[in-house]
Order: C-alpha cells, then structure tokens, then sequence
C-alpha cells in the first residue's frame, strides 16, 4: 500500500539525525525515543527535570536515555561527559546541563508548550558562534532585519543578537511573534532589544505567554489597561504620574467592568463629601454600588432618590430629631467608608 504523507498542519518541525532511523529504532525502546523526540523539539539549553516532565517519564530514566544516545554518537552532552544519575534525597545533586553552546537549528513555534523549566540558564555565544549562526539560518537573518528596521536601529550588536536567539531557542518565541513585540516596544517609545527581551521574558516567566496569540492577546489588554487608565486620570483631573496603588485601583476598576462615567460620579460624590481625592474611598463607592447591582448613572440617581424619599425632608421616617448627623449616615449607608460620629 502506498502513502503520501503531509504533515504541514502541524506547524513547526525539527530536525532528527537520520542514522536514528537506519540503525537504531529498530532496537531502543520506547521510552527511549520518546526522550530523544522530546530532547530534539524542547530547547537546547534544558535539565532532566524538563524533559521528565515533557516524556512523562522518571528522571532516572531520562538520563538513563540520554546516556543510551551519546553512546552511540546521536547526541552530544556538555561536551563529552556523560550525566550521572540524581544522587538520592538529602545528597547533594550535581548541575547537570552546563549551558555549553552545541548547534541547533532556529524553527518556529507554532504553540510552545506553557511548562517552564524552573531553572533557565542564559547561553554566551562567541562572536563567531553568533556569526556563524546568522550565516546559516534565514529565521535569524530575517529576524535581526526586521528588528534593526522595526526599533530604528543601526548598528546591533552581537550581545543584542544573543538575546534574540535566547528569546528563539531558550523561550520559544517564534520570529514573527518577536517582532511584534518589537513593533508594541517601539510604539512605546522602547526601542532597545534589551527592553524587548525584559518585556518578553517576563510575559513568559510571570503569565506562561509563549505563542503568537498569546502575545497578541497580551498587547491588546495592555493597550486598553493604558487607554482606560488615561481616561480615568483625565476624569480626574490629574495631570502627574499615578503612583503604585493608585494604578492598582485603576486596574481594578477596568477588571470589574466599571463604566467611565460611573467612576466619574464617584469621584464627584469623594470631592463633595472629603473635598480631595481620594482613591480608597472611591472604591468604597464603586464597590458598594456593584454589592447593589448599580452599574449606571440612572441607576445611582434612582438609589439616591430612593433613599431621600425613605428619610423624609426631617432626616428619617418619624421625623424626629436625632443624636447624630444624618448627612454621615446617609453617607456610611450608601458610601460605607465614612466614620460615625455622635453628637455632644
């Protein structure tokens, strides 16, 4: 029975040594080529544990495969040596991986996989290393092009190519996704490879972003924090950077779904009641109102009125005069964030 085999829907490939196939996949086992599938499509700079996790098997097991394949030539391990086996708990275990350049073609990532080694060793390449790599694979040439036009830059540097392969081969990121991420950097005014790979190394460590959508999904929901936050500033009138907190609040605020104009009214209601802003007591207003189901202007009028026509013009149902301001408990009703007083 013949066969033609297609395997593009499944995106990013890697390369695999073909004398595996000739001579050797008729005797390892199973368990040993799944290690070296998975030590071929993961990064070059990795440990045991990773590729544990990545094949499902022990860690003993992993090097136990390793082992098996630099001994027949298929693979190459920290130069020569072999890895030893974990010492048992207790005992000091050896680092495995030494970080040690070997080559390794640049491919594209469709989706990464989002486990994260916990342990990310950054790789320093010699000038020729990096020179060479440039001559050989049209991924990177493509990609320090389109960075040099993208930032503006005119000269980059071998240090400043080291990081893009480190986002390529260490993280993942695939060239495209790279390079918008350079086009967001460079529309906010950080037009430094070394702001881009802070940015994108962070987005992978701290939220596990890794492909194309997630990058892109990322870029969207900053873009409109940004937006909102700058209108929510506006609003207030605040023209000096916000601090820490106060762009927690406004963060917040956007995660909830909190209407522009109903922050307005809140901030309005601090300034009548506090005259200063005051973001924490803001809210206490946007808050107290979610806790009601108020979520438009109308609404908040209505509630007011309400609670007006509860009290009465004297200040409460009977009408009779109380021991304690009703201004602050109308307040502490439907603010909660003002502090009851009693009358001498």
């Amino acid at each position: 029975m013949n066969f033609i085999f297609d395997s593009t829907g499944w995106g990013a490939k890697f390369d695999m040594p073909f004398a595996v196939v000739s001579r050797y996949i008729k005797e390892c086992t199973g368990e040993q080529l799944k290690v070296l599938i998975c030590a071929f499509a993961g990064p070059r700079v990795t440990d045991s544990a990773a590729l544990s996790q990545m094949s499902g098997l022990s860690e003993e097991e992993v090097i136990a495969a390793l082992n098996y394949w630099q001994e027949r030539g298929a693979i190459i391990l920290n130069g020569t040596q072999s890895l030893k086996v974990p010492a048992p708990v207790g005992e000091e275990t050896p680092h495995i991986f030494s970080g040690k350049n070997e080559p390794v073609s640049l491919v594209e990532s469709v989706r990464p996989s989002h486990s994260v080694p916990g342990k990310r060793v950054k790789v320093n390449y010699s000038n020729k290393e990096i020179a060479d790599k440039i001559n050989s694979d049209k991924n990177l040439q493509w990609l320090v092009g389109e960075i040099e036009k993208t930032m503006a830059l005119t000269n980059i540097s071998n240090g400043e190519i080291a990081d893009l392969i480190d986002l390529c081969e260490v993280y993942r990121f695939d060239v495209k996704t790279i390079v918008m991420a350079a086009c967001y950097c460079a529309d906010a005014g950080e037009r430094t490879v070394h702001n881009l790979y802070k940015k994108m190394t962070k987005w992978h460590d701290d939220k596990g972003i890794c492909s194309f959508e997630d990058v892109e999904n990322e870029i969207i929901n900053t873009n409109l924090r940004n937006e909102f936050r700058s209108k929510v500033l506006r609003a207030f009138g605040m023209e000096n950077k916000p601090s820490t907190n106060q762009k927690n609040y406004i963060s917040s605020w956007h995660e909830k779904g909190f209407k522009l104009e109903l922050i307005q009214l809140a901030y309005d209601k601090c300034m009548d009641n506090k005259a200063k802003i005051s973001f924490s007591y803001i809210d206490g207003i946007l808050n107290k109102w979610a806790q009601k189901g108020i979520d438009t202007v109308e609404k908040v009028s209505e509630n007011d009125r309400s609670f007006s026509e509860s009290y009465g013009p004297a200040g409460n149902k009977s009408g009779q005069e109380h021991s304690f301001d009703l201004n602050e408990v109308k307040d502490l009703t439907r603010n909660s964030d003002l502090v009851y007083k009693r009358k001498d």
